[in-house]
């Protein structure tokens, strides 16, 4: 697990405490402990006295890890703003980020928001290696997979309809996997992706020309 740790001198130790909070920007209400180096010391006529020193050690949760890293990326998009909430099932950590100019953080076909994705399981493998991440931007990958599956309802009902080989338009790998997961409990049609690249595609084909689903 990250741990940040930092040495504050201050005139009392509460003042350094403090200090260090803001030195770390964080606030009272994040997961820290402290440690008392030297207590301060009233010196005769300022002679001999010293400040309080201690070393503060703050170790973020994986909820505060992923809201600065998308903190980070938005405050750079003119006019934007965001909210975050994060949804824990086992351990599947679910990120909503809702707001106002955040497109660019989607990209076509959800490419670049697959990309945020990555980098934040790859933080959450390195920071605390038992959590999968889900990330989420204003509901589009929500709404696209529900498209994606309506998508495969019409196009298996052609296939099983005309008795025939279908194919899909090409996908990136991670809307062909959903693809692939909803339709794998089919026992009617074939299922699989052809094509290099930017062309690979997925195709379904009818197993049993007189079975119908």
């Amino acid at each position: 697990m990250m741990i940040k740790e930092i040495v504050v001198s201050a005139k009392s130790k509460e003042e350094a405490i403090k200090k260090g909070l803001e030195l770390l920007g964080i606030d009272e209400d994040s997961k820290y402990d402290f440690e008392v180096l030297e207590l301060p010391k009233k010196g005769l006529l300022g002679i001999g006295s010293r400040e309080a020193k201690i070393i503060l050690r703050y170790s973020p949760t994986i909820d505060e890890l992923i809201s600065k890293v998308m903190e980070s990326l938005i405050k750079e998009i003119p006019n934007s703003s965001f909210s975050i909430d994060f949804n824990l099932n086992e351990n599947v950590l679910y990120v909503e980020v809702k707001g106002e100019n955040l497109g660019c953080l989607i990209g076509r076909h959800g490419l670049i928001l697959k990309s945020i994705e990555f980098l934040l399981n790859r933080i959450a493998k390195v920071n605390f290696n038992n959590y999968q991440v889900n990330l989420d931007i204003n509901n589009y990958w929500k709404d696209r997979i529900s498209f994606l599956y309506e998508l495969s309802d019409k196009l298996v009902k052609k296939c099983i309809k005309y008795k025939k080989k279908v194919e899909f338009l090409p996908l990136p790998a991670h809307e062909r996997k959903v693809i692939h997961v909803y339709l794998s409990k089919r026992n009617d049609l074939a299922v699989y992706s052809v094509g290099v690249g930017r062309n690979r595609h997925i195709v379904i084909e009818p197993l049993n020309n007189d079975k119908k689903r």
